[in-house]
Parts: structure tokens; sequence; C-alpha cells
């Protein structure tokens, strides 16, 4: 999934991918803060993952973040500009 949304992506302009990357962050916590307790413990067989709400969400977010961290620290490194 990560290669084919590069491949759509990798020629818009860095500055236009972070700010979407903040705006998802803050929609996300939007959505997430809205919804109840009863809503974040409850499976839903019919989406991906078969897990409570909650743990797609922390799967989607913060856990698929730290999983890409190092790899995007090092891109960052390859794009200064060399002295």
């Amino acid at each position: 999934m990560n290669a084919g949304t590069y491949a759509l992506v990798k020629e818009i302009p860095l500055a236009n991918v972070l700010e979407e990357f903040r705006q998802s962050y803050w929609d996300s916590l939007t959505l997430a803060e809205s919804l109840s307790e009863e809503q974040l413990q409850t499976i839903y067989t019919d989406t991906w993952p078969m897990v409570p709400l909650w743990t797609g969400i922390a799967a989607n977010t913060n856990w698929h973040y730290k999983e890409h961290l190092t790899d995007i620290q090092k891109w960052f490194e390859t794009q200064k500009p060399k002295r």
C-alpha cells in the first residue's frame, strides 16, 4: 500500500505533503475525540483490521508513523544541501 501511495504522490512538493500530513493528523484527532467509548471499543467485522476501533486508529496513525520514522529521517538527511 505504501509503495502505491508513494507512486501517486512522489512528485508533490514536500511542503504540500507536510501540510497534508499535519492536517490529516488534526482531522484524525478530531474524529477520534468525537467517538464514544462504546464506538472505540466496538469491533467492526466488515472493515480492516477486525479489532476494536481504537486499535485500528492507533495502527493507522501513531504506530504507522513510528514504523516509518527512521526511513523518513534518513530521507530528510539526503535532502540537506551539501556544504
